[in-house]
């Protein structure tokens, strides 16, 4: 009974702030990966959610969070639990691809819908061979509006 009430109220919180943005997708969609545009001759494949998927993520087993913002960004509030890493392609992207391919999926954000970083970042690591990648649209300032999960500074709690 516990635990359909904690989903039961997460899923209503999801779905407030839902309304308060514009997620549209549903946790099924996540699991079908799409192709997503590209500008080379491979395609790429993640799929965008947003805040309801994510929040369903965020309490799965073996998922990562990967925010993509600069570490000073990072440093000022995050998603609890997420590693910060900016992708480049380059050899010292190793350690992180390592990481993502240890999990079952892999929650890339970024600021916000008009960011653009975490799509990018998506697309890089696609490229790279990694399948299993999912972009949260709304970022970390629609997780931070919503009042979930968060590791941010004393000094910057409300």
């Amino acid at each position: 009974m516990k635990n359909f009430l904690h989903i039961t109220g997460l899923g209503m919180l999801a779905g407030l702030c839902a309304f308060m943005g514009q997620d549209k997708l549903s946790l099924r969609s996540a699991f079908a990966p799409v192709a997503a545009r590209s500008s080379g001759p491979e395609t790429s494949k993640y799929q965008g959610i947003g805040l309801a998927d994510a929040l369903q993520f965020y309490y799965r087993p073996n998922v990562l969070f990967l925010d993509v913002r600069d570490p000073a960004y990072f440093s000022h509030g995050h998603i609890t639990g997420a590693i910060n890493a900016m992708i480049s392609q380059t050899p010292a992207d190793a350690p992180v691809l390592n990481l993502i391919k240890q999990h079952s999926y892999c929650v890339i954000y970024c600021s916000n819908s008009g960011c653009g970083a975490a799509a990018a970042s998506a697309l890089r690591l696609s490229q790279l061979g990694v399948t299993n990648l999912l972009v949260y649209s709304g970022g970390w300032e629609e997780w931070a509006a919503c009042h979930l999960p968060a590791t941010v500074p004393e000094d910057q709690r409300l």
